[in-house]
């Protein structure tokens, strides 16, 4: 659901999903029913120019507050990351179209090239900056994996998509110039499952993170005893909320945004954008605020007052579409699954 009040702003922000369409089919009638079916394809046209600056404010789904921000949270974490496709992006962009897993032209590195064997892929890094101004290199990916792996060490729950015996096992990573990354593996992996597991590598700042207490030595992060270190700092860090907005380390990213502000009360948060980011699709906002909510009536009620730019309406509140339409809603059903993958 998107509220527009007056002329446009910014660019068009993801739209989550009112309801699901087929339930909309099965339970109402006439336009109701027509405006819920095809999901995006009836996204309502721009009207006016957009323009740059502003402020939008999002609906978290009540119950999903975030309460982390390291971008690999331990399963016994049981909870969610915040917005990490906004602060650290995932070395290739999920593509989200057809048979097409990942879009180059948005990913921080170019196509894989892969040897007669499948054994060997070589990646080039683009020439993408972190918000400190250093590039986006192959050690950085590096390091990711290598992280990766440290928290698989400890358990095999602290990745949903890790299954044993595939994709990090027997990958190993070598950065043979600072924008060449080599893996190598023991298997011949499918391109396909390998290009979808590098769309859900959040590539981290190797230079900046490589230490195991604060203000301590940069560490050797390809030795897996100094990894497991990093990592244990690293997520102990992430367990401090009151301090996600004042920690030097989270404030270095390579996305479009940076982290304003949290509130470690509610779980409401604010975003701004990283004025240092080089890569594609960048936002034209000034800022982007999160807000939290205790439950579904609680989000309608925001949306009926007006507060609100985006959020997920439940499907409990069918019947209330027609009024929020005319306060200046757009209303629509997602297709399933509705993944939003920010840029």
């Amino acid at each position: 659901m998107t509220h527009v009040p007056g002329k446009a702003r910014g660019r068009r922000f993801a739209v989550l999903a009112a309801v699901l369409a087929v339930l909309a089919t099965a339970c109402t009638g006439g336009d109701l029913a027509k405006d819920l079916q095809g999901g995006y394809q009836t996204l309502p046209k721009e009207s006016g120019k957009p323009e740059a600056g502003g402020t939008v404010t999002v609906a978290l789904t009540p119950g999903l507050s975030p309460n982390y921000i390291y971008p690999y949270p331990p399963a016994s974490a049981n909870g969610s990351v915040i917005a990490r496709g906004l602060l650290w992006r995932s070395l290739y962009r999920p593509s989200g179209e057809g048979d097409q897993i990942a879009d180059a032209a948005l990913s921080l590195a170019e196509t894989p090239r892969y040897s007669t064997d499948r054994k060997t892929v070589s990646i080039r890094m683009k020439h993408y900056s972190w918000s400190n101004g250093r590039p986006v290199t192959a050690d950085d990916v590096v390091f990711s994996l290598a992280l990766l792996k440290a928290a698989l060490k400890e358990s095999p729950a602290n990745w949903s998509f890790y299954t044993p015996g595939q994709f990090p096992d027997g990958i190993t990573a070598k950065a043979t110039a600072p924008d060449e990354l080599t893996l190598t593996s023991t298997t011949a992996y499918n391109p396909s499952y390998l290009m979808s597991m590098l769309t859900l590598l959040y590539v981290m700042p190797s230079k900046e993170w490589n230490i195991a207490r604060t203000s301590g030595p940069h560490l050797d992060y390809t030795r897996p005893k100094n990894a497991r270190a990093i990592y244990a700092y690293l997520t102990k860090q992430s367990e401090s909320q009151a301090t996600f907005a004042d920690n030097p380390l989270w404030q270095v990213v390579n996305g479009p945004y940076r982290l304003k502000g949290f509130d470690p009360t509610t779980g409401s948060y604010s975003l701004v954008p990283n004025t240092s980011y080089s890569g594609p699709g960048g936002s034209r906002l000034d800022r982007v605020d999160f807000k939290s909510f205790t439950s579904a009536p609680a989000v309608l009620n925001q949306f009926k007052a007006g507060n609100l730019t985006v959020g997920t309406l439940d499907s409990s509140f069918i019947m209330q579409i027609s009024a929020l339409k005319k306060k200046g809603y757009h209303v629509y059903g997602a297709p399933a699954p509705a993944r939003f993958d920010p840029l």
